[in-house]
């Protein structure tokens, strides 16, 4: 694998944190001498999955922009060059893995797959049931004039480290926008707030429907590779962890009606997956949640509120979640119905 990598022009090194300091200035002179040879090239941020599923506000500078930075001072910057930065987000359904990360986070051990092994596990599945990679771009970076409006005219040594770090927090806040809503996001999303022991296979799809329009209104990145049918629906929950069975009073006109048997959510590998999963979901409704938060409570004692207390109040609310979302307060028309 790594001989058809650098054959196709990739350079494989080592991003961490723990690593030597000759060794992070041989990554920053080789990113340098490609830029200099090469002026559109491809640079992967740091492979660091979040267990929760959220995208968190950054702490620290992603290596792999910190070493862009350092190559910017030393041979751009004097030169009167600029550097545009271009978000590229490639995703997927995800369907026949699903189950990977929570039986990660469960025994501590991360899985080893083969290159080979990956191959098979994908071909034997039937063609159309596991959707299609897709790829999204975001909006472009002018790195120079992106600098200047976060009052940073010029990079040095002392602005570098926080330089890398809100270049950083701005890619993975066009990842967000970029990280599209996939169907088993909205399966994982109505399993968990299910409250009965069971539901019928045809009422999580016409949840998943609703949710997939609702979400298209909303302007969310919704692209789904895989159509919801019944079919990828079941596929989807018994790769969950889920049993189906056949309903013993079938509805009227049909005879292969299934539900969901929903005891194994008290599994925890199959309760961390939906977890995950849905809070992806949880990233788009992060206002919503805020203002449902405040007005329970009033709405329940029979109270009210002014527009004006509301937007206060979510302010509040909203600050205490500051470090666990990067998304940033905006302020924006407010409709309430009752």
């Amino acid at each position: 694998m790594d001989s058809v990598l650098a054959n196709s022009g990739y350079i494989s090194t080592r991003r961490s944190r723990q690593q030597s300091l000759q060794q992070s200035y041989i990554n920053q002179a080789v990113l340098r001498e490609v830029i200099n040879k090469h002026p559109m090239c491809i640079l992967f941020q740091n492979d660091v999955r979040l267990r929760s599923g959220k995208l968190a506000q950054p702490v620290t500078a992603d290596m792999g922009v910190l070493w862009l930075m350092q190559t910017y001072l030393t041979s751009l910057q004097s030169s009167g060059k600029n550097v545009h930065l271009v978000p590229v987000c490639i995703n997927y359904e995800r369907v026949f893995e699903v189950r990977n990360l929570a039986i990660e986070m469960v025994s501590g051990k991360v899985p080893r797959l083969s290159f080979m092994k990956l191959l098979n596990m994908l071909s034997s599945e039937k063609e159309g049931k596991l959707g299609r990679a897709f790829v999204n771009y975001g909006r472009v970076i002018n790195l120079r004039e992106y600098l200047k409006n976060i009052s940073i005219p010029q990079i040095n040594q002392q602005n570098i480290d926080d330089s890398a770090l809100r270049i950083s927090e701005k890619l993975y806040k066009e990842q967000q926008h970029m990280t599209a809503a996939n169907l088993s996001h909205l399966v994982s999303c109505v399993l968990l707030q299910e409250q009965a022991k069971s539901v019928t296979v045809s009422s999580v799809l016409a949840s998943c429907n609703k949710l997939f329009k609702f979400l298209k209104k909303r302007n969310v990145n919704s692209t789904m590779t895989l159509a919801a049918t019944k079919d990828s629906i079941i596929n989807i929950i018994k790769r969950l962890g889920f049993k189906l069975q056949k309903l013993a009073v079938q509805p009227k006109g049909k005879n292969d009606e299934m539900e969901v048997v929903l005891s194994a959510r008290e599994d925890q590998k199959t309760l961390l997956s939906l977890s995950y999963y849905s809070n992806m979901l949880v990233m788009q409704f992060i206002m919503d949640c805020c203002i449902c938060y405040i007005l329970t409570p009033l709405f329940a004692q029979g109270k009210s509120i002014k527009v004006a207390d509301l937007i206060e109040k979510v302010k509040i609310v909203y600050s205490v979640l500051r470090y666990e979302f990067i998304e940033k307060l905006k302020q924006r028309p407010v409709e309430i119905s009752v």
